[in-house]
């Protein structure tokens, strides 16, 4: 069902001094409106009372990022629209959250739910800013599942054996250990459940984007 996934990064100012945004943009584009709407309906419930690491959004801020959704879509697909999920990351130093809308074909935009992640840690060797930008999620570079192997520090770096990996290619992003750019693998995935998991809501990662084992 899901056929293609964007990611859209920009930087814009808020609540907190210099707002940094990732936009994960899942197309539904094989569902009907009522069939999307239902399922976004059932997802929110389901996010409530299965996320643990959940984040209270007020109201004002679920529409000002809402906003923000509707004016990237309306710039990436000006002449056509179609139900999608979409996964919207705050990569500010001082939000790093995650947030889950539904937004129909007519632009209707639901509110699902919101958990704290973790994007690009600064000043570690091989450690990248989290890119802005827009990624387009393609069939040329496949997610895959966990393994559940730990590395040489004893750490699950994809979380638990069957998570799934959504892969978003090489990409290039800014060094934080030297000046200039290099290339990395974006990627959304889960991350270590004793480890790491209790670390989400700060800037933790390599550059990719870290999230629940709910994923």
């Amino acid at each position: 069902m899901l056929l293609k996934s964007l990611i859209f990064l920009v930087n814009k100012y808020y609540f907190a001094e210099s707002i940094r945004f990732a936009v994960f943009l899942m197309i539904l584009s094989c569902a009907t409106h009522t069939l999307a709407l239902e399922s976004a309906i059932e997802l929110s419930k389901k996010f409530e009372s299965q996320v643990d690491m959940r984040l209270s959004v007020p109201l004002e801020e679920q529409h000002f990022y809402a906003g923000l959704l509707i004016d990237a879509l309306n710039r990436l697909e000006p002449d056509k629209w179609s139900s999608q999920y979409v996964v919207l990351v705050d990569r500010s130093p001082q939000v790093q959250a995650l947030l889950l809308f539904w937004v129909s074909d007519t632009r209707k935009v639901e509110y699902i739910g919101a958990s704290p992640v973790s994007t690009g840690r600064k000043g570690r060797v091989m450690y990248y800013e989290t890119p802005t930008g827009v990624f387009d999620h393609r069939i040329l570079n496949l997610d895959f599942r966990a393994e559940g192997t730990e590395n040489e520090q004893g750490i699950l770096g994809y979380g638990i054996k069957g998570m799934r990996v959504y892969d978003f290619g090489w990409v290039r992003a800014r060094r934080t250990w030297k000046f200039g750019e290099g290339s990395m693998r974006l990627q959304m995935h889960a991350t270590d459940p004793r480890y790491l998991e209790p670390r989400l809501g700060t800037a933790q990662s390599m550059g990719c984007e870290g999230v629940q084992n709910f994923v």
